[in-house]
C-alpha cells in the first residue's frame, strides 16, 4: 500500500478535513478551560480584603502596605493565610460606584471624614445611614462568640478547630492531597490562635477612659434630622433605639491615636485629609458582610489592630 505523503494528498486532506481540524482545536481549548476552571483556586468574598479611602482622603499606600506586612497564603503580621488578595480603592467618583462594589460584597473597611457641615451632617453619617456598616460593639461581640465556638473548657481546642476546617474546606482546591490538608490544618490552628489574640487586644480599647477614641452615632439620626417629616426615617431611627444601638461606636478616630517614644508612626503618615494634610476628623469603619464571610469577617479586627499597634500605645 502506498502511504507516502505527497503534495497532492496533503492538498486533498486540507481541502476536505480542515473542518475536523478546526473542531479538534476548539475541543482542545474547551478541555483546557474546563480543567483550569475546575482546578483553579477562586478567591471568595472573604479572601479578598479591600479597604476604601473616602472622598477628601489620601494615603501613602506603599508605606501602609509595608506596615501591614501582607504575605499571601501565610499567617502574617496582620492577615491570616486565608486572605489571598489585598486591594485599596479611592472613592473619587459618585457614590453609585461604591454602591455597585458593595452590592457584590466587595469591601471590608472604609476610612472616612466626620467633619460636620453647618446643618450638622457629615460624610461619615451619610455612609452609616446608607451602607451596611457594623458598630464596633457588635463586631467585638460577634468575634468573641466566633472564638468561643473553638473553645473547650475555656481553652482553644485543636480538635474543634480541625473539625471545622475539614468541613469548610471540602471543596477548596488548595487542600486536595493529604499533605496539603495536613499543612492546612496547621495553618488553620495558627489562624484561630492569632485571631483569638487579636480579638483579646481589640477588646482592650473598649476600657474606660478611651471614650474619645470612638465616633459614636445612632444610625439614621442624620436622615431623620434632614427629613423630620419622614415617617420611614422615624421608623428606622426608632428601630435602632429599640435594638440598643443608640450612640453606638461606629468608628475609631485616627487623630486620637497617640504614643510616646520613637518606635511608633504618626498615623497621618498613612492617612490624611487632602485639605489639611492631617488625620484630624478621619475615622476607620467596618462593613458588615458576616453572612457572606462568616469565618473571615473578623480579619477587619486584625487590620485595625495593626493600625493601633503601629500608631499608638493602646495595645502595648
Amino acid at each position: 500500500m502506498d502511504n507516502k505523503i505527497n503534495r497532492k494528498r496533503l492538498s486533498n486532506f486540507l481541502s476536505y478535513e480542515w473542518i475536523l481540524m478546526l473542531i479538534s482545536v476548539f475541543a482542545a481549548i474547551l478541555a483546557f478551560e474546563l480543567i483550569y476552571t475546575v482546578s483553579a483556586t477562586r478567591v471568595t468574598t472573604g479572601q479578598y480584603f479591600k479597604y476604601y479611602l473616602d472622598k477628601n482622603l489620601s494615603s501613602d499606600v506603599a508605606d501602609f502596605y509595608i506596615a501591614l506586612g501582607y504575605e499571601p497564603g501565610k499567617n502574617g503580621k496582620t492577615f491570616s493565610y486565608e486572605i489571598l488578595d489585598l486591594g485599596m480603592e479611592s472613592v473619587v467618583f459618585s457614590d453609585e460606584v461604591l454602591t455597585a462594589r458593595l452590592s457584590v460584597q466587595e469591601g471590608d473597611v472604609i476610612f472616612s471624614d466626620v467633619t460636620e457641615e453647618e446643618d450638622g451632617s457629615s460624610r461619615a453619617k451619610t455612609l452609616i445611614d446608607n451602607y451596611p456598616l457594623m458598630s464596633l460593639d457588635e463586631l467585638l461581640a460577634s468575634a468573641k462568640e466566633y472564638i468561643a465556638g473553638f473553645k473547650e473548657g475555656g481553652a482553644l481546642s485543636d480538635d474543634l478547630i480541625i473539625r471545622h476546617f475539614n468541613e469548610r474546606m471540602k471543596k477548596d482546591n488548595r487542600f486536595r492531597t493529604e499533605e496539603q490538608r495536613a499543612e492546612g490544618r496547621l495553618l488553620e490552628i495558627g489562624r484561630i490562635q492569632k485571631l483569638a489574640k487579636d480579638v483579646e487586644d481589640f477588646e482592650k480599647i473598649f476600657a474606660a477612659g478611651n471614650e474619645g477614641l470612638f465616633f459614636n452615632y445612632t444610625k439614621y439620626a442624620q436622615t431623620l434630622a434632614l427629613n423630620p417629616e419622614s415617617e420611614d426615617a422615624q421608623i428606622l431611627y426608632d428601630r435602632e433605639i429599640a435594638a440598643g444601638r443608640e450612640n453606638a461606636k461606629y468608628g475609631i478616630r485616627l487623630s486620637a491615636l497617640t504614643y510616646e517614644g520613637t518606635d511608633k508612626k504618626d498615623v497621618s503618615r498613612f492617612f490624611q485629609k487632602v485639605d489639611t494634610g492631617t488625620a484630624e476628623d478621619v475615622i476607620v469603619m467596618v462593613f458588615d458582610f458576616t453572612s457572606y464571610q462568616p469565618d473571615l469577617q473578623f480579619e477587619t479586627i486584625s487590620f485595625i489592630d495593626t493600625i493601633l499597634r503601629e500608631c499608638s500605645d493602646l495595645l502595648d
